[in-house]
């Protein structure tokens, strides 16, 4: 799978599952604890699709075989690990394990390769299985369930599911906590690709694949086709959007929405233009830009930089050219990022911005 960049909504199981987790925190005996969880969430991937009861029951068997062969190779103590069933696969928390600091990502990389082994092995291709993976941590609370086992109730543990979700067979997913603590190491470096996805109604959180095309039984396709980043112009132009949003407001009516965007274009080309050299010859021609108000602008830009008769087809030149591929769709009625004859940014579109080019945000002392 390799769909064009997209947020996902998908709703599982583990909803279910953790709302149980957080339940117990009341409704059992009420001990609980904090730790310093790490979680690595696995679900067997088409599991009942095309297989008799009897190939499901080998397979959880076999799965469940290589767990414990996992945690054995890295001598993880029982008392630093709590195993939950989820029917077709299993989350392993980790508690309060520190070294190694990319435990869970050892774990789940030995997983994946112990399940290619024994595919290799296995003629019978309905008992050849593959699995996804999604791997989190977090400060989370250990309690005591209504059946007086350990368990975990918090976001980390909730989160690991959803972030597992988004994954295809032998991915693995990680959250933005083990990105941020692996990405500066060397190990580490160039090995993951971030997405934002929706997880649940319209909450969005940020997701990275690790990727690393040496270790075969890793599926490093990269799972989304990431959105390209805002060019300059374009972060310059949303920039442009806010700062004169009131103005924008009280002069755009229907006469005056081509004129306003010609403004903004002008004036982010020229900043885009400043920032890249002094010495543009495109700066030269429009520095009389500096110090004037919305208003004068405007004076300026009628019939002496551009003749009224042709800013229509400016305007949808400097759309196809510089914002089409950002927001398909027209000028008029872009499809993603603008609204109002692309007069307006979206709150997507700023945040993007955002992330994109921060040092032009903070130019324009934009939170």
């Amino acid at each position: 799978m390799n769909p064009r960049y997209k947020t996902i909504h998908r709703i599982s199981l583990w909803d279910t599952i953790s709302s149980f987790c957080f339940q117990s925190w009341f409704m059992g005996t009420g001990t609980r604890d904090e730790i310093e969880g790490k979680y690595i969430f696995l679900d067997i991937v088409k599991y009942t699709r095309n297989r008799t009861v009897e190939a499901q029951t080998e397979i959880i068997t076999v799965f469940n075989r290589i767990i414990r062969e996992s945690l054995d190779y890295f001598r993880i103590d029982k008392k630093n690990r709590i195993l939950i069933p989820t029917g077709d696969g299993i989350c392993i928390a980790l508690l309060n394990i520190d070294d190694p600091h990319d435990i869970h990502i050892e774990l789940a990389l030995k997983i994946l390769e112990l399940i290619s082994k024994g595919n290799e092995g296995q003629k019978d291709p309905m008992r050849r299985f593959q699995i996804r993976i999604g791997v989190n941590e977090n400060r989370d609370n250990l309690v005591t369930d209504v059946n007086g086992n350990k368990n975990v109730a918090g976001l980390g543990i909730n989160e690991a599911q959803r972030i597992m979700d988004q994954a295809d067979a032998g991915n693995i997913l990680v959250g933005r906590t083990v990105y941020d603590r692996l990405r500066q190491r060397e190990k580490y470096q160039k090995k993951f690709v971030g997405f934002e996805v929706t997880i649940k109604h319209t909450q969005k959180i940020d997701v990275y694949q690790f990727v690393d095309p040496s270790i075969k039984y890793l599926n490093s396709n990269i799972l989304f086709e990431a959105e390209p980043k805002f060019s300059k112009l374009v972060a310059y132009f949303i920039a442009y959007l806010i700062k004169n949003k009131e103005f924008i407001a009280q002069r755009g009516n229907m006469t005056n929405h081509t004129e306003l965007f010609v403004m903004m274009s002008y004036l982010a080309k020229e900043a885009a233009s400043k920032s890249e050299s002094k010495d543009s010859l495109f700066l030269k021609n429009t520095s009389t830009f500096e110090g004037k108000t919305p208003d004068e602008l405007l004076e300026i830009l009628d019939d002496k930089l551009i003749p009224s008769e042709f800013k229509f087809d400016y305007s949808q030149m400097f759309f196809e050219t510089n914002l089409f591929q950002y927001t398909g769709g027209t000028r008029i009625a872009p499809l993603k990022h603008f609204n109002h004859f692309c007069l307006e940014p979206t709150e997507d579109a700023v945040k993007k911005a955002k992330k994109d080019w921060p040092e032009i945000f903070t130019e324009f002392g934009i939170e």
